[in-house]
C-alpha cells in the first residue's frame, strides 16, 4: 500500500494549465415521459481547459452532430464546469458542477448547479467533497415559463493527473423541491484520457461518462418529466499542457 501510495504521489504530475480537443462519436439514452425514441447517437467534437494552481477550473465543452447522418436525430450543446477557490487549510468556496445543455430535441434541454463548501485533500491523488446549494431548470416553450427546482446537494470527486493519464470521477446527489413536492437525483460523469507523447503534444483516446437522474423517488411525477439518461463520448483527443 505504501508502496502504490508513493507512486501515485511522483506520478501525480497534472499541468498547471492544459488545453485539449477531440472528436469521435457520442451515444446516448434519454427516458423522458415525452420522448417516444430514447436513443441517440451522433458525431461529437469537444474541447476542454484546465487550470489548477492554488485554485482549480475545469471546462468541458461538447457539440453532438446526428441530425447531418439521420433527419430523425438531434443536435445538441452541452457544457461542464468545475471551480473550487484556494483552500484555507482544507476549506474552499466550491462549484461542483455547472451543466447546460441546449439540444434540438423538445425536452431536452436542461441547466443545473451545484455550489457551495468544498473540504480538498491529496494523497497521491486530488480528493474533494463538498456540501451546498442546488438548483435546476428545464425546457419550456416560453423562458417565462421554465421550470425551476431548488434544493441541497452532497457531492465527492476524484483527480488522477499523472504524465500518461488522466481521469475524474464526481457523483452528487441531490435533494430539490419543485412545486411543493420533494424529488432525490443524482448527477455523476467520469472520463479517463490515455496521453500517449507525440512531439510537444500528447494524442490518445478518450472516454467521457456521464448520468443525469431527476427522479430518484418517483417513477410517476419525474422531476420536469425527466427520468434518466446516460451519455457517452468515445474520441480521439489531443492533449497540452504547461507546468507542473
Amino acid at each position: 500500500m505504501l508502496t502504490l501510495l508513493s507512486w501515485l504521489w511522483v506520478a501525480h504530475a497534472g499541468e498547471t494549465f492544459s488545453v485539449s480537443a477531440d472528436l469521435g462519436g457520442t451515444a446516448r439514452y434519454i427516458d423522458h415521459v415525452a420522448l417516444s425514441d430514447p436513443n441517440g447517437f451522433g458525431m461529437t467534437l469537444g474541447a476542454r481547459a484546465e487550470l489548477n494552481v492554488l485554485m482549480h477550473a475545469r471546462v468541458d465543452l461538447h457539440y453532438i452532430e446526428g441530425r447531418l447522418f439521420n433527419r430523425n436525430e438531434d443536435r445538441l450543446f452541452d457544457l461542464s464546469a468545475a471551480i473550487s477557490s484556494p483552500a484555507l487549510l482544507f476549506l474552499c468556496a466550491d462549484i461542483q458542477e455547472i451543466g447546460f445543455r441546449e439540444s434540438s430535441r423538445p425536452g431536452d434541454d436542461l441547466f443545473f448547479m451545484h455550489a457551495g463548501i468544498g473540504f480538498k485533500g491529496k494523497l497521491g491523488v486530488s480528493l474533494k467533497a463538498s456540501l451546498g446549494l442546488t438548483y435546476l431548470s428545464a425546457d419550456a416553450a416560453d423562458d417565462a415559463l421554465r421550470p425551476h427546482a431548488f434544493g441541497a446537494y452532497a457531492g465527492a470527486e476524484l483527480r488522477i493527473r499523472t504524465r500518461y493519464v488522466d481521469s475524474t470521477l464526481r457523483a452528487t446527489p441531490f435533494f430539490a423541491l419543485h412545486e411543493s413536492k420533494a424529488y432525490a437525483g443524482i448527477t455523476a460523469d467520469g472520463d479517463l484520457t490515455v496521453k500517449i507523447p507525440v512531439g510537444t503534444v500528447y494524442l490518445g483516446p478518450r472516454l467521457d461518462v456521464s448520468y443525469r437522474n431527476l427522479g430518484l423517488n418517483d417513477r410517476d411525477g419525474e422531476l420536469f418529466g425527466q427520468r434518466q439518461e446516460l451519455t457517452g463520448h468515445l474520441s480521439l483527443a489531443v492533449h497540452w499542457g504547461t507546468g507542473g
